[in-house]
């Protein structure tokens, strides 16, 4: 019992440590959402990792990732590069 009681604030220190970083994290994924960035990242990673050429695809699911009001004007931006650069031979 006794070492219980003399851990106590470590234990009470911990559990703040953990919820502030839980509040955190909450906060980055609330960005992230009113962002669109995972959309947008997973549309990005897909356009670079991929060997197929599925450019009608890419385009289709970029110009609903643009049309999303969510979506930043710099994200639209980058993507729209990204396909350019892709599919410059084309």
């Amino acid at each position: 019992m006794q070492k219980l009681i003399e851990n106590f604030p470590e234990f009470k220190q911990g559990e703040r440590n953990c919820t502030k970083h839980f509040n955190l994290i909450e906060a980055i994924r609330a960005k992230i959402t009113e962002k669109n960035l995972y959309v947008v990242s997973e549309l990005e990673q897909d356009m670079c990792n991929t060997s197929q050429d599925d450019k009608n695809n890419y385009f289709s699911r970029i110009q609903q990732a643009i049309q999303d009001p969510k979506t930043q004007s710099f994200e639209k931006l980058k993507l729209v590069i990204l396909f350019c650069i892709r599919y410059e031979n084309d």
